[in-house]
């Protein structure tokens, strides 16, 4: 009789019943199985190839999700089949954006601006962005155009896929009023709500001919808290002119002393100061100040022999170039003392057709035919020259420090102090340019006032 021999049973088990990966983990291997008998041949499979796949005893992850990984025995003479399984947990990874700046200026002035350069963990993603008050600025594509004062946060956004989950990073865009004041020969005006606010002045350039030129303009910058709604007069100064024929020059508006051009010889009227007035259109209400540049001179009709004017601004103006002491330049006005004119070596003649320089007028000429550089407007005025260069007027910011300076009559109080306060030479290379692109050494042609709400 034939004797049956009974195939026994394998076990077959796994260490964990779950095991968790992410989607860029790439490969892994299959857990060891464990098994009541040894030496046993197992084939490993998935239950999802969209998310893994098994290849050997390597599984290749495709995405995320959860799937059900097998080791299989298939059976022989004395073992019967088995199988054991275990779950995969397949996660997303995350991502990490971000950018430079939390808080990014600008102004009502810019129409147009890119989006900062967002950071990605991840190269290769697709990032878009939005604003979250288009009333403020609105995003197309990583162009943002503004629309008005605010602020908006600006978000970067990745809408995640199949390896990664969603991320975002933002920053604030802040937008404050600006107020451009370019040369009309008038005062302007402008009301101000409440609010803190930086002015900024820019000199004229006093008048030029041919190579020879008239001082460049200075440039001052302060910021004022106003409590109520206040009136402020902007005087932005004009460019001196210059001739070298027998013609009478005009002083640049605003405090620009006047000229006299003669033939063959070389000069030029004073630039006008530009400044910014609270309350009240007068001298002794100007809270700040950029100083003019004084108009070019010369001694004699020899190119050598022709001089530039002073600078304008800073606390003291320039000087006028200028031959020696015989033939003096005009000087710069000062925190407390209008320039000094000069015919030759001679100080403040009262007998040449020009006034002497004072409280933010340039000293010039005002009658007859007497060859004369004008003195710059500003502050206080730089005094005239009969042969060398007219001096530069001086700027000036109203401060708890500078307070003193203001001569008597004096219109405003301590809650009209400058904070923030800069006040820059015509000769400075920090002078800032009005478009916003960078700096230049004093500033030339006509003066340019800026109001700008913070």
């Amino acid at each position: 009789m034939d004797k049956f021999l009974t195939k026994q049973d394998v076990t077959l088990s796994f260490a964990s019943a779950s095991v968790s990966a992410l989607t860029t983990d790439g490969t892994k291997a299959v857990q060891s199985v464990t098994s009541s008998v040894q030496g046993l041949t197992y084939t490993y499979t998935s239950s999802d190839t969209s998310i893994a796949t098994v290849s050997g005893s390597t599984i290749t992850i495709l995405k995320s999700g959860t799937v059900t990984i097998t080791a299989s025995f298939a059976g022989n003479e004395s073992y019967n089949p088995a199988s054991a399984s275990y779950s995969l947990v397949v996660s997303k990874a995350n991502v990490t954006l971000s950018f430079t700046n939390a808080t990014v200026n600008t102004t009502t002035s810019t129409s147009t601006m890119s989006v900062q350069a967002v950071t990605s963990s991840v190269q290769g993603l697709t990032i878009t962005y939005a604003s979250s008050d288009s009333s403020v600025a609105t995003v197309t594509g990583t162009t943002i155009t503004i629309v008005d004062v605010g602020s908006a946060t600006i978000t970067a956004s990745f809408a995640g896929n199949d390896t990664y989950n969603p991320a975002s990073a933002s920053y604030s865009l802040v937008v404050a009023a600006v107020y451009d004041f370019t040369y009309t020969g008038a005062v302007q005006s402008k009301s101000l709500a409440a609010g803190t606010y930086q002015l900024e002045v820019w000199g004229a350039q006093g008048g030029t001919q041919g190579t020879t030129n008239g001082g460049m303009g200075g440039y001052s910058k302060g910021e004022i808290t106003l409590s109520a709604t206040t009136t402020v007069y902007i005087y932005v100064g004009g460019q001196g002119t210059g001739s070298n024929s027998a013609t009478a020059l005009s002083g640049g508006f605003n405090g620009g002393g006047g000229g006299y051009g003669g033939a063959s010889y070389y000069f030029g009227s004073g630039g006008g100061g530009s400044d910014i007035r609270i309350g009240t259109d007068s001298l002794y209400a100007r809270v700040i100040v950029a100083g003019g540049g004084g108009g070019c001179g010369s001694q004699s009709t020899s190119s050598s022999r022709r001089y530039a004017g002073g600078y304008g601004g800073g606390s003291t103006g320039g000087t006028g170039s200028q031959r020696g002491t015989s033939y003096r330049g005009g000087t710069g006005g000062s925190q407390n003392a209008a320039g000094t004119s000069y015919n030759g070596s001679t100080s403040n003649p009262t007998n040449y057709g020009a006034s002497s320089a004072a409280f933010g007028t340039g000293g010039g000429r005002t009658s007859g035919t007497n060859r004369t550089a004008g003195g710059g407007g500003g502050w206080y005025g730089g005094g005239w020259s009969a042969s060398g260069g007219g001096g530069g007027g001086s700027g000036y910011v109203y401060s708890s420090s500078t307070a003193s300076n203001y001569p008597s009559g004096c219109l405003l109080n301590s809650n009209y102090y400058l904070s923030s306060t800069s006040n820059l030479a015509g000769n400075s290379s920090s002078v800032p340019k009005t478009d916003g692109t960078g700096t230049e050494t004093g500033h030339s042609g006509n003066g340019y006032a800026r109001i700008t709400k913070i």
